[in-house]
């Protein structure tokens, strides 16, 4: 199960989430067959995603999209979360350019897999208008940007531990993932000096938390967070699960179908037809000439 649990340092505006979705992250992880550095990569985005989802769940209607598009050898990683609850991920990469990297680079850089790259937060509630908020990728981690994202564009003090991983079990080798965030909302201004220092402590504690304990499938959550911060009221509020999910359809495949043009299907063709293959999830939808919008055949 992947679930998230909201919670909250009790007279305090310091609002907190932890959460562990390694089922999530393994369904997702497991629809491609990416190098390890790319599936870690897209553990962490979809982790930071669930987080952001659950921020941003205002109603059924809200879609929270993490995307960052570079010139690299990886120029595409996307992450969305629609109807609340419901997630799917996807990375496009230059398998050629990726492994000349590695080759000359065995870690490299944010900046350098995502040459000139930028990321894109969109919040859409059902609303005429979206908010997107932009990042740049100079830092080491996504993670690292979403904190400073926080800070720069939405003035709020943020500490983000991400984990990824995986955990060998009876069933086999699973991807995992978890994280923990904590915010330190506006406050009134005689609360200042105060809340400066509780929000350094509780930082500071956050940050002790160890990467095997966000992703072990044994240690609830609840625990977890009374070892971190038992010398604090923390109140909890009810967990939200998530679920891997994709949003393709046999009508979404052949609106891409028909913007080929009638004359050039040919040149699309395996055998007597035309494959139109789900990036997210795989699926496949197979059709042939009779069914493309340029016939009446």
């Amino acid at each position: 199960m992947s679930t998230i649990l909201p919670f909250l340092f009790k007279n305090t505006p310091i609002r907190g989430r932890i959460c562990r979705v390694n089922s999530v992250v393994d369904q997702i992880i497991k629809q491609h067959n990416y190098p390890p550095l790319i599936s870690h990569l897209l553990a962490e985005a979809t982790i930071i995603t669930v987080i952001l989802a659950s921020i941003n769940n205002k109603s059924e209607q809200n879609t929270t999209t993490l995307q960052i598009k570079s010139d690299g050898p990886i120029s595409l990683l996307t992450v969305d979360c629609f109807n609340q609850n419901k997630i799917r991920g996807y990375v496009g990469y230059d398998p050629h350019s990726y492994k000349k990297l590695i080759e000359n680079e065995t870690n490299p850089r944010l900046s350098e897999l995502f040459t000139n790259g930028y990321l894109a937060i969109t919040l859409n509630h059902n609303l005429p208008n979206r908010y997107q908020g932009i990042v740049d990728l100079q830092l080491e981690t996504i993670t690292a940007c979403i904190e400073n994202y926080f800070l720069q564009s939405e003035q709020i003090d943020t500490s983000l531990v991400v984990s990824t991983g995986q955990n060998y079990l009876k069933t086999g080798m699973q991807w995992c993932g978890g994280g923990i965030i904590i915010q330190k909302l506006p406050s009134e201004q005689n609360q200042i000096f105060a809340l400066d220092n509780l929000w350094e402590e509780i930082k500071i504690l956050t940050e002790t938390v160890k990467i095997d304990e966000l992703i072990d499938p044994i240690l609830p959550k609840e625990d977890l967070l009374y070892r971190l911060y038992n010398q604090h009221e923390v109140l909890l509020f009810p967990e939200q699960n998530f679920i891997f999910e994709c949003r393709c359809s046999r009508e979404k495949a052949q609106s891409i179908f028909n913007t080929i043009p009638y004359e050039e299907l040919d040149s699309f063709k395996i055998d007597d037809y035309i494959e139109i293959k789900c990036e997210f999830c795989g699926k496949k939808e197979i059709f042939y000439d009779h069914e493309h919008s340029g016939t009446n055949n």
